[in-house]
């Protein structure tokens, strides 16, 4: 899964970092993805879907979830924003077949 953020006013302090977090539908619990947002410069993060399976978030296939992120600096971290859509976790994509091979020109040698 990727997500992306925008980088909010900074206020006047330097932002240091990101908190991305997120909760299942039914459980208003959030939990920080410890691998996004430590880089200020860095607006996005791919967390592999193992990480939302295991704990602490133990999400489950087609179950609906919820993130936020919030921007800190020296002082604290500023308000937080939540997703505005809930994104749902599925399974495995299905196998796929071989890829199609075409043979555009063909010469003996």
């Amino acid at each position: 899964m990727i997500v992306d953020w925008d980088k909010p006013a900074n206020n006047g302090l330097d932002i240091k970092g990101f908190n991305i977090e997120v909760a299942n539908n039914q459980n208003s619990s959030f939990h920080k993805i410890d691998i996004c947002g430590s880089d200020r410069n860095i607006l996005s993060c791919k967390i592999p879907m193992q990480i939302l399976r295991e704990e602490p978030f133990s999400l489950l296939d087609d179950q609906d979830i919820i993130l936020r992120a919030s921007a800190y600096n020296n002082v604290g971290s500023g308000k937080t924003k939540k997703s505005q859509n809930v994104t749902s976790i599925y399974g495995a994509p299905p196998v796929v077949g071989y890829p199609a091979i075409q043979i555009f020109n063909f010469t003996k040698v």
